[in-house]
C-alpha cells in the first residue's frame, strides 16, 4: 500500500498532529508529484461523499476508530482503482500535466463570481455624467467618487463625449459577499488566505449600453467611506480574467473628524557645536608705561596662558598709583574688556578696591617665542573656523531644503484636506437633503394608508425609524463623525476591495452534511461560513466546510429562493471540537422564497 495514500488521507481528515502536518506540507510544496497524488486523492473523497458513501459512516461515527480504518482503507481502494484507470487509459505523459488539465477544466465549468440567487444580488444604483465635463458621485452610504474631465474612455482610447451612465454599488459586510457571490479568499506565495474587508465596490461605465474603460491620464478617485482604521489594509482589484485578486498598493486612510486643516511647521535642527580653539590674542610688545605681574588660573584665560612671562601693561596712567604695587591684596579679578586685546584687573582687600584697564605684553625673547606661537595657534583657528562655518552652512541648507519640502508636502496635504473637507461638506448637505425627502415622502404614505385603516402601520413607523437612523450619520457637523475615508484611484472598472489577508490556522476541516429540522436529507450546492467578528465570509461548494471551534461561527445557503441558515447560537449548542471530524447541520429556513435584498437583509439582522 502506498504510504503516501496513506499519510495524504489522514491528513484531509485532520489525523496529524501539528508536527506531523507541518512537515507533509513542506513534502507538499517541494514535491510536484505528492500534490497530483492529493489532488487526485481529495477528487475521489469527494466522490465517495457524493455517492453517500459517507453518510453511510456517518451513523457510525461514534465507533470513530473503525469508522477511520473503514475509511481509510475504502479511499486508498479507490484512489489504486482511480490511478490504475487513469494510467490504464492514457499515453505516457508526465502526470503534472494530466492534473493541469484536470485543474483548468474544472475550473473553467464554474463562474468566478457566482452570486446563489440573481434576484438577492447587491442592487445597482445609475448615476449620470458628462464626459467632457467629469462629476462628482455622492452614494448613499457616503461615499464619494470623483470623475476628472475626459476620465472616461471608449475602447479605441478616444474621451467618450455626452451622457454616460456610472453604475455603482458597494458590499460592505458578509450577507453583501455572500449574496453577490465574490470570491473572499487570496492565493499568494503557496498559501491561501481569507480577506477582511473594509470596504468593496464595483463601479462600471456605459454609454448606449456598450462598457466604457478609464482614461490612464485621468483617473477617477473614489473616496469610500466607512469605520475601520486599521492601516493594515491594501487595496485590490478583482481579475476576472485571471479569476483572482491583484494587488494594487495602499490606500489614504483619513478620519472624518480629523479634516480640519493644519498649520506648518518649521523644522528646527539643534546645531552640534563642534569644538573650536579660542581666538589667540596677538603678543604685545611691552612700552614704557608702568606694568607688572600676575600669576593667572590654568583654564580661566587660555590665549594668555599659552604665553610664558606675560606681563600686564597700564593703560590709563592717571589712574595709576605705584604704590598700589606694594599693597598686600586679599583678591585679583581679571577680565575682559570691550576691546579684543584688552582686559580690566581688579584688586581688593579689606579696606579698598581698585581696577584698571591693562594688556597683556611681552618683552625680548618672550615676545619672539609669543609671536611664533600665536601665528600656530592663529593658523590652526582660522581652519577650524572656515570648516565651523561651512558646517553650519552645510546644515542651514539642508535645513532649508528640509523645510522648503515640509512646507510642500503640508500645502499638498492641505489642499487634499481642504478638497476633501469641501466634498464631505457638500455631501452631508446633499445627503440631509435626500434623508429629508425620503421623510416627506414616508410620512406621507404612512398618512395614506392610516386613512385606508390598512394593517401596515406597523411597517410604516418602522420605515420612518429607518430613515431618522440614516438621517443622524448626517445631521451632525462632519467634524465630530467616527467615519473613515479610504481615498484610492483607479485605473480600470470593475471590483475594487480594501482588504486584510488573513490566515485563520485554528479552523478545522469538517465533512458536513445537512438536514432539515425535521430531519430529512437537505442538499446545498455553496454554504458559506461566517465567522463572527470578521468582516468576510468562507464559501464552499462541497460538503468539506472548514469552522473554528469555540469560536461563533453561522452557516448560510440559498436554494431555490429559500434562505437556509444555521444560527451563531445554533453553533454553539452543536459543541463541535477540534477532534470532530462530521457534523450533520439541522438547517433553520425562511417559510417563503425571499423577494429581495432588503428583505433578506432584514432577516439577517435579527441575528
Amino acid at each position: 500500500m502506498n504510504n503516501n495514500t496513506i499519510k495524504i488521507c489522514r491528513y484531509l481528515q485532520h489525523e496529524m498532529d501539528a508536527a506531523e502536518r507541518a512537515l507533509f506540507e513542506t513534502d507538499l510544496k517541494a514535491s510536484p508529484a505528492l500534490q497530483q497524488e492529493l489532488f487526485i486523492q481529495q477528487q475521489v473523497m469527494d466522490a465517495a461523499v457524493d455517492a453517500g458513501i459517507k453518510a453511510a459512516f456517518a451513523r457510525a461515527w461514534w465507533q470513530r476508530l473503525l469508522a477511520r480504518r473503514l475509511i481509510t482503507f475504502i479511499v486508498v481502494v479507490l484512489v489504486l482503482v482511480a490511478t490504475f484507470v487513469i494510467y490504464k487509459n492514457m499515453q505516457p505523459v508526465a502526470v503534472s500535466k494530466i492534473s493541469t488539465t484536470v485543474l483548468v477544466a474544472t475550473r473553467s465549468t464554474s463562474a468566478f463570481i457566482n452570486p446563489p440567487s440573481q434576484a438577492l444580488d447587491v442592487p445597482v444604483t445609475s448615476y449620470f455624467i458628462e464626459g467632457e465635463e467629469g462629476g462628482t458621485i455622492y452614494h448613499h452610504t457616503g461615499s464619494v467618487i470623483y470623475f476628472p474631465p475626459t476620465a472616461i474612455v471608449d475602447k479605441d482610447g478616444q474621451p467618450v463625449k455626452g451622457r454616460i451612465e456610472i453604475r455603482y454599488r458597494e458590499f460592505a459586510n458578509p450577507l453583501d459577499f455572500f449574496v453577490s457571490g465574490m470570491p473572499m479568499d487570496y492565493d499568494s506565495a503557496g498559501s491561501k488566505y481569507q480577506f477582511e474587508s473594509s470596504g468593496m465596490c464595483e463601479v462600471n461605465a456605459l454609454q448606449d449600453g456598450k462598457p466604457l474603460f478609464v482614461n490612464p491620464a485621468a483617473s477617477p478617485v473614489i473616496h469610500l467611506s466607512g469605520t475601520n482604521k486599521s492601516s493594515l489594509h491594501n487595496v485590490y482589484f478583482l481579475d476576472t480574467v485571471q479569476r483572482q485578486w491583484s494587488y494594487t498598493g495602499k490606500d489614504v486612510v483619513t478620519a472624518v473628524k480629523d479634516l480640519a486643516a493644519t498649520q506648518a511647521t518649521t523644522l528646527t535642527v539643534p546645531v552640534k557645536e563642534t569644538a573650536m580653539p579660542v581666538k589667540p590674542v596677538p603678543p604685545a610688545r611691552a612700552s614704557n608705561r608702568p606694568s607688572f605681574s600676575i600669576a593667572i588660573d590654568p583654564g580661566s584665560f587660555e590665549e594668555l596662558f599659552a604665553y610664558d612671562g606675560v606681563k600686564m601693561e597700564v593703560m590709563d596712567e592717571r589712574n595709576y598709583k605705584p604704590s598700589d604695587a606694594e599693597e598686600h591684596w586679599d583678591n585679583v579679578k581679571l577680565e575682559h574688556a570691550d576691546k579684543e586685546d584688552i582686559y580690566t584687573i581688579t584688586f581688593t582687600n579689606t579696606r579698598r578696591s581698585v581696577s584698571y584697564k591693562v594688556r597683556p605684553v611681552l618683552e625680548g625673547a618672550d615676545y619672539e617665542a609669543a609671536l611664533k606661537l600665536f601665528n600656530q595657534k592663529n593658523s590652526l583657528y582660522k581652519q577650524a573656523l572656515k570648516t565651523r562655518l561651512a558646517t553650519e552652512q552645510q546644515l542651514s541648507d539642508s535645513l532649508t531644503a528640509a523645510n522648503k519640502k515640509q512646507q510642500q508636502q503640508w500645502r499638498k496635504e492641505n489642499e487634499a484636506s481642504k478638497a476633501l473637507n469641501a466634498l464631505i461638506q457638500q455631501r452631508n448637505r446633499m445627503m440631509r437633503k435626500r434623508m429629508e425627502e425620503r421623510a416627506r415622502y414616508a410620512a406621507a404614505r404612512q398618512l395614506t394608508e392610516e386613512r385606508r385603516q390598512l394593517q401596515t402601520e406597523k411597517a410604516s413607523v418602522f420605515s420612518m425609524e429607518e430613515i431618522r437612523r440614516e438621517q443622524q450619520k448626517y445631521a451632525q457637523d462632519f467634524s465630530k463623525s467616527e467615519e473613515i475615508i479610504r481615498t484610492f484611484s483607479i485605473n480600470r472598472f470593475g471590483i475594487w476591495n480594501c482588504d486584510q489577508p488573513l490566515i485563520f490556522r485554528e479552523a478545522i476541516p469538517l465533512i458536513s452534511g445537512f438536514q432539515y429540522t425535521n430531519g430529512d436529507s437537505l442538499a446545498l450546492k455553496q454554504v458559506a461560513v461566517v465567522y463572527k467578528g470578521l468582516n468576510g465570509l468562507a464559501r464552499y461548494s462541497s460538503d468539506l466546510l472548514r469552522v473554528i471551534p469555540g469560536r461563533e461561527n453561522m452557516l448560510w445557503s440559498i436554494s431555490g429562493g429559500v434562505f437556509y441558515y444555521f444560527t451563531y447560537e445554533d453553533f454553539s449548542k452543536a459543541n463541535i471540537q477540534l477532534t470532530t471530524l462530521s457534523f450533520t447541520f439541522n438547517m433553520r429556513q425562511t417559510a417563503q422564497p425571499v423577494s429581495s435584498y432588503e428583505e433578506l437583509k432584514k432577516l439577517v439582522e435579527k441575528f
